[in-house]
């Protein structure tokens, strides 16, 4: 779910030093327009529900997931995570955090700069460490430049994620 942050000349948000407990934004699926590239199958758009224009500024996307256990000795994994996504207006970074028994880890992904990219596909790839056990989280920042209403959106299709033990 997309956390509105700050307006558009603000600094962009560090998800691993600010707390996101506020009550996010649902998203609704971008509609197909002509300037998008069209749905897949294997994903689609998303942004803040309300749109299809949006108020300028940071929008900070979260989806969650399971790390495994921790077993033979290991505490630690490596997420190894890899794909690609479309952005509108300009993708900032992708972050990785984990939550477990008081213990936190966060690091990030990727760091990307330009405009426009909704037509593009961008690809990623990185490892950052997270905790056994746990619940891991991927923040995608996403700059929304401003000064007038516009639409602000987000696709991203994985093609590989895989957890290496640390011993």
């Amino acid at each position: 779910m997309p956390y509105p942050y700050g307006s558009y000349n603000s600094a962009p948000p560090d998800p691993c030093i600010e707390d996101f407990g506020y009550l996010p934004v649902p998203v609704s699926a971008v509609s197909s327009a002509a300037w998008l590239n069209p749905d897949d199958g294997k994903s689609q758009w998303i942004e803040p529900a309300g749109g299809p224009s949006n108020l300028p500024g940071w929008y900070v996307y979260v989806t969650a997931f399971a790390v495994p256990p921790a077993f033979d000795g290991s505490g630690d994994y490596t997420l190894n995570v890899s794909g690609k996504f479309l952005v509108d207006d300009s993708p900032d970074t992708i972050y990785v955090s984990s939550h477990s028994a008081g213990l936190s880890t966060c690091g990030t992904i990727g760091t990307f700069s330009g405009t426009s990219l909704w037509a593009a596909w961008t690809p990623f790839q990185g490892s950052a460490t997270v905790g056994g056990s746990s619940i891991g989280f991927l923040y995608f920042v996403v700059h929304n430049t401003g000064p007038d209403l516009n639409p602000t959106g987000l696709r991203v299709e994985f093609t590989s994620t895989y957890f290496t033990p640390i011993y």
